[in-house]
C-alpha cells in the first residue's frame, strides 16, 4: 500500500469515527427507562381473552407475526383484536391485501356482535363508529414493499395509527424464494414501527404439513428463518380439525405464542367458535364478546 493510500485511509477512519461518536453514550442516559422497564413490559394492549392477558402484551416500537395454517382463522383472530383494541380507543389501518375492503368491514361488523343479519341502520351505524378510528389500506394482490414501509409511516405519523395489520406478507411484492428480500424487508419493518412508535401485525402462511391435525411451530412459518428471527413476537392460530372430523367436546382453537421476545412467555389458550358472529371466545360456554358501538 502507498502512502497516499495510507493517508486516504487514515483520513477517511478519522471521518468515519467521528460520525459514529454521536452514538456512543454513557450508560447513565437510560437509567430512567431501565428504572421503568418492568411498566414498560406491561403497558402493552392485551387480546380480548382475559386468559391470554399474562401471556402476551401488545407494544409500540414491536412487530408480531401471525401465523396458521390456510383457512384456520388468523385473519378473523387479528380482526377481532383490532376491534377490541378500537373499542378502547386506538386506531388502527389495516392493510388487508387479499381481501376486497367492503368484505372485510363485512366481518369485522358480524364480529361486533351487533346483529348476525344486520340492516341497513346496523352498517350505517358501525361505520359512523369507525370514523377516525379505523382506515383501510385500498389495494389488492402485490403491493411492492416500499410502498409498504409508506403506508405504515403515514399510517402513524400522520393518522396516529397505534395498530397496523399487513395481510399478507406474500402479497407486499417479494418472491417466496427471495430469502434476502424477504430479510431486507422485515428489517424496514421492525425500523419502521421503532421509528413510528407503533405495532405492526404481519399474517404470514405456513409451511405445508402432513396433516391439518398437526399444530405448526415457529420454524413452521413460510420463507426465510430471518423472518421469525427478527420480529418480536409470533402467534400461531390452529383449528382444531380432528373435531371438526369426529365432533366432541374439545377446543375449536388454539391460540399459542412460539415467540415472546420482551414479554418472555410462550404458551396458548384454548378457543371456541361462535360462527354467526365469527368471534372466537375462550370458553365453550357462550360469553358476550359485543364491542360497544
Amino acid at each position: 500500500m502507498s502512502a497516499l493510500n495510507q493517508i486516504r485511509e487514515k483520513d477517511f477512519l478519522e471521518f468515519m469515527s467521528l460520525r459514529e461518536s454521536q452514538f456512543i453514550e454513557k450508560p447513565n442516559i437510560w437509567l430512567e427507562e431501565l428504572l421503568n422497564y418492568e411498566s414498560y413490559q406491561a403497558e402493552g394492549d392485551v387480546l380480548p381473552w382475559s386468559k391470554s392477558h399474562d401471556l402476551i402484551q401488545f407494544r409500540p416500537g414491536e412487530v408480531t407475526l401471525w401465523g396458521g395454517i390456510n383457512g384456520h382463522g388468523k385473519s378473523l383472530i387479528v380482526n377481532q383484536a383490532i376491534l377490541h383494541w378500537m373499542a378502547s380507543g386506538a386506531k388502527a389501518v389495516v392493510a388487508s391485501l387479499e381481501m376486497k375492503p367492503r368484505d372485510t368491514l363485512h366481518r369485522m361488523l358480524l364480529q361486533t356482535g351487533m346483529s348476525q343479519n344486520p340492516t341497513n341502520a346496523d352498517k350505517t351505524k358501525f361505520i359512523t363508529w369507525l370514523t377516525d378510528k379505523l382506515w383501510i389500506y385500498d389495494q389488492l394482490d402485490q403491493v411492492p414493499f416500499d410502498r409498504i414501509i409508506g403506508m405504515v409511516h403515514y399510517a402513524a405519523q400522520e393518522l396516529g395509527a397505534k395498530h397496523i395489520v399487513i395481510d399478507s406478507l406474500m402479497k407486499c411484492g417479494i418472491k417466496d424464494d427471495d430469502y434476502n428480500g424477504q430479510k431486507e424487508f422485515l428489517d424496514h419493518l421492525c425500523w419502521a414501527a421503532k421509528s413510528d412508535n407503533c405495532h405492526i401485525h404481519l399474517v404470514v402462511h405456513m409451511r405445508k404439513r402432513a396433516s391439518e391435525n398437526d399444530r405448526p411451530g415457529k420454524f413452521d412459518v413460510y420463507g426465510s428463518s430471518a423472518i421469525t428471527n427478527l420480529v418480536d413476537q409470533l402467534v400461531i392460530i390452529h383449528r382444531n380439525k380432528e373435531k371438526e372430523e369426529k365432533g366432541g367436546s374439545e377446543c375449536d382453537a388454539s391460540l399459542y405464542v412460539a415467540k415472546n421476545r420482551h414479554g418472555g412467555t410462550e404458551g396458548g389458550i384454548k378457543l371456541w367458535f361462535a360462527e354467526g358472529f365469527l368471534q372466537f371466545n375462550q370458553s365453550s360456554k357462550w360469553q358476550d364478546m359485543r364491542v360497544e358501538i
